[in-house]
């Protein structure tokens, strides 16, 4: 496994976090959430000044190069958290959490590359029936030809198919499909790829323990509705190690070991995670095929 860290151009006041990353034209397209924090003095019980969110988060689309460099062209979306792109058809979409719930937006390309559609959010409060609980980290499925399907949970195995209106279509489930992780409950993470082999692929993040240490995990599925889940990873692909600090001087902290996937490309020699460190930094780790097979080669 290689990994990058990627340099962020923010502002003194804010942190790049949770990259997405989609091939485009001869670079990537790379979505990370921005936070913005500022000092505030805590309380007496606290007896320190902590940094604490300020509450402007916003997404910024940056178009890169190759090497993740940008050229230039982004765009920026407010009040949104959490960015993961993918494509349906030859449209790029770009799905967020804004007040804890799931948004997908389509991202309209002209020469200046300064267009976002209209926000949606799918309409699964009419469809609570079907869907069960909401989930503010769902993995959308990347290369669908011309609807928004996603995994709406990994536990009951459920999956939804939405059209570009965001109303529900279809939905199944499976809830006697074991999918027992050691490392903690399986949420969301990045969109689901085809690989070369012909399955499908996506990466994922758990946690255990208080303070929390996060784990990526990998699953294979199916390559078509209902993206049938086909087997687990044996053993976490990263995990959270604690090696940057978001909040000086504060003594304890929930997510301070955090890995974080949002992004996934698959090339046809290599395959690249984009994921946040520790709540403050972003990285991409690079993983040949053969390596993730020894992942994989476990019961």
């Amino acid at each position: 496994m290689k990994e990058k860290l990627l340099d962020s151009s923010c502002r003194a006041n804010e942190v790049a976090l949770n990259p997405s990353l989609l091939p485009h034209g001869n670079g990537y397209l790379l979505a990370t959430r921005l936070d913005a924090i500022d000092p505030c003095h805590c309380n007496v019980a606290m007896k320190a000044e902590v940094w604490q969110y300020w509450g402007r988060d916003r997404i910024r689309l940056d178009e890169t190069d190759k090497e993740f460099q940008p050229t230039g062209r982004c765009l920026e979306l407010t009040d949104a958290q959490d960015p993961r792109l993918f494509r349906v058809g030859s449209a790029v979409w770009m799905a967020f959490c804004r007040a804890w719930k799931q948004w997908v937006v389509a991202v309209n390309f002209n020469h200046h590359f300064e267009r976002w559609g209209e926000p949606l959010t799918p309409h699964y409060e009419q469809n609570a029936y079907l869907m069960g609980r909401a989930d503010k980290n769902w993995t959308w499925i990347d290369g669908t030809k011309d609807t928004l399907d996603c995994i709406y949970l990994w536990q009951p195995f459920t999956v939804a198919r939405f059209d570009e209106n965001g109303c529900c279509l279809e939905r199944w489930q499976n809830p006697h499909l074991d999918l027992s992780w050691p490392w903690g409950r399986i949420d969301g993470g990045s969109p689901s790829v085809l690989l070369p082999s012909g399955e499908r692929f996506s990466v994922f993040h758990s946690h255990l323990g208080e303070p929390r240490t996060y784990y990526m995990g990998g699953i294979y599925h199916e390559p078509e509705w209902p993206y049938r889940p086909i087997r687990l990873l044996g053993q976490p692909l990263l995990c959270g190690t604690q090696r940057f600090t978001r909040w000086p001087l504060m003594e304890t902290s929930q997510r301070c070991a955090v890995v974080f996937p949002c992004g996934l490309v698959a090339e046809p020699n290599r395959l690249l995670v984009s994921y946040g460190v520790d709540d403050c930094q972003c990285a991409i780790a690079e993983f040949n095929y053969n390596e993730l097979n020894e992942y994989a080669n476990h019961p």
